[in-house]
């Protein structure tokens, strides 16, 4: 049991210290994540800067066994504050960027999100129930067993973050790579594309009109009315496509990606002038 709660500690004092770092460096979107959560512009900034203060103060009192008590129950009034904060949005059908993770890594809030939350509060929760006096093995201690959790933990948190940015590098290069694809698409090699059928934006309708009840056909065959994509409350974004353009082929990995994170949310629709 002593090995578990140190083990807890060291998870918890990395939550925490990887948070405060991440907002430090960002402090502006963080300012932005207090103000997108609703808190006044004229508190926004002392909170965006107290926040990841209190945040590496709690992280330090994981690391000594007389303090940890103190900043579980600390930590814990930040978990259920900010789980709190996520619950509202989600139910106002609002998903900020939670900035959790700072600069380091951020997201919009989603149930992913609220999932991690309950689990690190959970932590310390469990921390917090062994009393002030029963926090687990001290880092002074320098027994061997003490060493050999540490050096797991630090081996297991190094090789995380390795794979960690590993994957946002390659992230970052994927879409790289489709930005370059689509100007390359856009561009034609520097040769006009001429598109007949398409016609000015003045002849549309204009902004803010309502959108007209009009009857498609859907991929399988059925007739369905616009008016049907709000019936379960949600909002809807439209993409008008084509089989003929290329440089829709070439988001279509980036809609089915934003379906994928916002379609508990948000309704996306795709309406294409033929099929595909």
């Amino acid at each position: 049991m002593e090995s578990f709660l140190l083990i807890i500690r060291l998870i918890l004092f990395a939550v925490f210290a990887l948070a405060a770092i991440g907002k430090f460096l960002d402090l502006k979107g963080a300012e932005k994540a207090v103000k997108d959560f609703g808190a006044p512009d004229e508190l926004a900034k002392p909170l965006a800067i107290a926040l990841p203060f209190a945040e590496s103060v709690f992280a330090l009192c994981f690391l000594f066994t007389s303090m940890a008590w103190v900043g579980a129950i600390g930590g814990l009034i930040l978990l259920l504050t900010f789980t709190a904060g996520i619950i509202w949005q989600m139910a106002q059908g609002r998903a900020p960027d939670c900035h959790c993770f700072g600069q380091i890594h951020s997201e919009p809030v989603g149930s992913r999100t609220l999932l991690r939350n309950i689990i690190f509060s959970v932590l310390a929760l469990f921390l917090i129930s062994q009393g002030r006096d029963g926090q687990g093995l001290s880092l002074a201690d320098g027994n061997s067993d003490t060493m050999q959790l540490i050096l797991i933990f630090l081996t297991v948190a190094l090789t995380s973050a390795a794979l960690f940015y590993l994957k946002k590098v390659l992230g970052n290069q994927t879409q790289i790579l489709r930005r370059l694809e689509l100007l390359e698409l856009v561009s034609r090699e520097g040769v006009p594309l001429e598109r007949t059928e398409a016609g000015l934006p003045q002849d549309g309708l204009p902004i803010g009109s309502p959108i007209p009840d009009l009857e498609l056909t859907n991929s399988s065959n059925a007739a369905v009315r616009l008016s049907g994509m709000f019936k379960n409350g949600r909002p809807a974004v439209f993409f008008f496509v084509s089989p003929t353009c290329d440089p829709c082929q070439a988001l279509l990995p980036d809609m089915e990606g934003w379906e994928a994170e916002l379609g508990e949310r948000v309704n996306f629709v795709l309406i294409s002038s033929g099929s595909a």
